[in-house]
């Protein structure tokens, strides 16, 4: 199983139909794109949990299309973790109406006690508007097993 110290995942790309602008009725561009809105992020953004199979999921409300790949950055300065194990390299997607839920399960970090910061390296574009996930995506604690 490949290991990053930085980044996780290729692209933000996303596929099918959309919605054609932000749930604000915007458009977003390539130089400033569209936030889209999360809700059920796990673990909660200033969370501790144990360092053992842990749960990473958002669900993106009103989403513009289905995320092929989720290129994701540990931030340097901030993340103390070190580099993750994943049960499994893939995120599975699960749909309900336009909402979309992401999830991947990390084995562990190589750190602990240490502090997870992921933040989203890029964006895509559905509709010929441009979309990116919130900063930071991942923000927690993780605590010795």
């Amino acid at each position: 199983m490949k290991r990053l110290l930085s980044c996780v995942g290729v692209t933000i790309a996303l596929a099918g139909s959309g919605c054609g602008s932000g749930s604000d009725g915007s458009c977003g561009t390539a130089s400033n794109p569209t936030v889209m809105t999360l809700r059920d992020v796990t673990p909660p953004i200033g969370g501790t949990v144990v360092n053992k199979d842990i749960v990473q999921r958002f669900t993106v409300v009103n989403a513009p299309g289905i995320m092929s790949t989720v290129n994701i950055a540990m931030v340097p300065g901030r993340h103390t973790a070190g580099n993750p194990t994943f049960a499994s390299q893939d995120w599975k997607v699960t749909a309900v109406g336009k909402d979309i839920t992401y999830e991947t399960t990390v084995s562990n970090w190589e750190i602990a006690p240490g502090h997870v910061e992921v933040v989203p390296l890029g964006g895509g574009v559905a509709d010929g508007c441009h979309f990116t996930l919130p900063s930071p995506l991942f923000s927690y604690d993780v605590t010795a097993n």
